[in-house]
């Protein structure tokens, strides 16, 4: 990953080499990797613009997947979902058994509400390619956090945090689910394995963020376990 400084050396590397006109295909990768830098310095703008152009260039299936996918992706910064949401379906239509595409598409629908059509395009993703963490949990939490189907959610997020226990955000998923399902005859059982699963959370490197929702939830289950003399 590049530092701002040599991100900007890049840049000028990338200028000099679109001023001397390279072929199509040349252009094309060089006008992309420069919508890549400019994307990590927030510049969505001038990436969109790049991404285009190399559109124009663009010959082969999967750069065109690609590019449709990262101009889904600006969009979306700019909360343009109906056009994002086209430009995803486009990225799937190109390559219909691409991760990126069919991950990005799920994105657009979770943010569009269709979860149902979210689920399933996670659920292609980790067909094409079982190691796409982001879509593993992206899975998990729309599933128990969204559709509220908690015991099918509680499931996939446990497989989630056993493959990967390190994550953070994983395993406060799995405990909010579980926190979520303390209802019922099962409610105390629920509550107390919520209790352990946010404190072990903590034991993890977190965000200022989540520690402070961590926190709060705890706080709310120790008022829950003391109410009802648990």
């Amino acid at each position: 990953m590049l530092n701002q400084n040599e991100q900007q050396q890049r840049l000028e590397v990338i200028n000099q080499k679109i001023a001397t006109k390279p072929d199509d295909s040349e252009l094309c990768d060089l006008l992309i990797e420069r919508a890549h830098i400019y994307d990590s310095l927030k510049d969505h703008v001038a990436s969109i613009k790049d991404y285009f152009a190399a559109l124009d260039v663009a010959s082969d299936r999967e750069k065109v997947a690609h590019i449709n996918s990262m101009i889904s992706l600006a969009l979306l910064t700019h909360d343009k979902k109906e056009e994002a949401l086209w430009w995803a379906m486009a990225a799937v239509d190109r390559d219909p058994n691409g991760e990126e595409a069919n991950y990005v598409l799920g994105m657009n629908l979770a943010i569009s509400e269709f979860h149902n059509m979210a689920v399933e395009s996670f659920k292609k993703t980790l067909d094409i390619n079982p190691e796409h963490k982001e879509a593993f949990l992206a899975w998990g939490v729309n599933v128990s956090k969204i559709l509220k189907r908690l015991t099918e959610g509680r499931e996939i997020l446990t497989s989630y945090t056993k493959k990967y226990p390190t994550d953070a955000k994983g395993l406060f998923e799995l405990a909010f689910a579980t926190y979520m399902s303390s209802v019922g005859p099962n409610f105390a059982v629920h509550l107390f394995k919520a209790k352990e699963l946010f404190e072990k959370t903590l034991t993890l490197e977190c965000s200022e963020r989540l520690v402070r929702r961590i926190r709060d939830l705890l706080e709310e289950i120790d008022i829950l376990i003391a109410s009802n003399n648990l």
